[in-house]
């Protein structure tokens, strides 16, 4: 008997620790009685990027995900994204948007507009700046690395091992001139913070402690401009804090959790 027990207590705290550790996944539950209509739209980052929300976030999200892929080319503007963004909210559906870093401001940007924001739901913003001047504290934080190489400005160290090569594919389909042209003419002059005041409906906001690109530090202090925002902040998470299992299946839940609560 006293083997049993022994054993028992080692497999439970061996189960913990793989959680911990991202090994092992926990269980993701849609809330009880989801209306047939719910819809989440995801807007990836960037902007340049190809879409990698569908990679991480459709299993969690079967049958209900929409996954966005922003167009790109040198004749792209930010009002041809909000364009795209307005055809993906489908007709008489509960539509809630998710945006990771770019995708946020773009789902921000979107929201001005009250032909869109009238048929929003909801809004979640993951790792997302609001203002020009983060991008500054995004430098000094970039002057402290030892190494600023793209893992260690987008990963942090309990990330790194296991996904570098998930960003190196992210890598691999960037748009570096929109990027650029998007930096001078648009997210050089940004601020939403007015915007996410003004929302009429939830949002909450999620990102990792480790954040290096958008440094957590200026994210924690969004409340400011809403001080009803609901906030998820991943421990040991970096600027896509959803990598790791364990913290994928806590975001994942946050946001159905978050859906629940949506009349």
């Amino acid at each position: 008997m006293k083997r049993i027990l022994i054993v028992a207590v080692i497999v439970g705290v061996a189960y913990f620790v793989l959680q911990d550790l991202g090994v092992l996944g926990s269980a993701v539950r849609p809330p009880a009685n989801l209306p047939a209509n719910t819809r989440l739209v995801f807007l990836h980052g960037g902007p340049g990027f190809d879409d990698y929300m569908q990679e991480i976030f459709s299993e969690h999200f079967a049958n209900y995900g929409i996954f966005y892929t922003q167009s790109k080319g040198p004749n792209i503007k930010v009002s041809h994204l909000v364009g795209e963004l307005n055809q993906k909210i489908q007709p008489n559906s509960k539509t809630i948007l998710v945006g990771h870093s770019w995708g946020g401001v773009l789902a921000l940007e979107a929201l001005r507009y009250p032909q869109i924001a009238q048929r929003v739901s909801g809004l979640v913003i993951i790792s997302s700046p609001l203002l020009a001047s983060q991008e500054a504290e995004f430098q000094r934080a970039l002057a402290q690395l030892s190494e600023p190489s793209v893992a260690n400005i987008f990963l942090s160290i309990a990330e790194k091992e296991s996904w570098q090569p998930f960003l190196a594919k992210v890598m691999k389909t960037f748009d570096r001139e929109l990027a650029n042209r998007f930096r001078d003419s648009y997210l050089n002059k940004l601020n939403l913070a007015p915007v996410l005041s003004s929302l009429r409906i939830p949002v909450l906001h999620i990102y990792g402690s480790d954040d290096i690109r958008v440094p957590a530090a200026g994210q924690r202090a969004y409340t400011k401009f809403r001080p009803n925002l609901q906030v998820l902040e991943i421990p040991h998470g970096g600027h896509f804090p959803f990598l790791i299992d364990n913290h994928r299946a806590q975001v994942s839940q946050a946001i159905w959790d978050f859906v629940g609560q949506i009349k």
